[in-house]
């Protein structure tokens, strides 16, 4: 079960592998979404966990990227910015979930396993 993480700072990266490896998934990490998009995980990842406001390309427009490009992926949104604009955003976009930091690890592995079961995977 991988999951795709992208978040720009690295101690969040670390925490998420941590605590979403504890819990039996495989999580690969990116640093921005243009890293993200252009690798070959995506292809054979269960679900996307990524941080809403990143340099250059936004989560929210690595999803709509995604999507246009045939991905039927689930989506999980983090984000330091608790806006209602944010929170209209990732509801449009169809996310899983929007977590806001700081958040409960436990409560977004869970959330991830949610989305993987709750929707279908993207076809290869």
């Amino acid at each position: 079960m991988r999951i795709v993480v992208v978040d720009d700072d690295p101690m969040m990266r670390q925490a998420l592998k941590a605590v979403l490896a504890a819990c039996g998934f495989e999580p690969l990490l990116y640093d921005s979404c243009e890293a993200a998009f252009i690798s070959d995980d995506l292809a054979g990842a269960g679900c996307v966990v990524t941080d809403v406001v990143l340099p250059g390309m936004s989560g929210f427009d690595f999803w709509a990227r995604l999507t246009s490009a045939g991905s039927r992926l689930p989506i999980i949104f983090i984000t330091a910015h608790d806006e209602p604009a944010v929170r209209e955003a990732a509801s449009r976009a169809g996310a899983s979930a929007l977590f806001i930091k700081p958040f409960s690890c436990r409560a977004l592995a869970s959330a991830v396993d949610h989305a993987m079961r709750a929707k279908p995977r993207a076809a290869p």
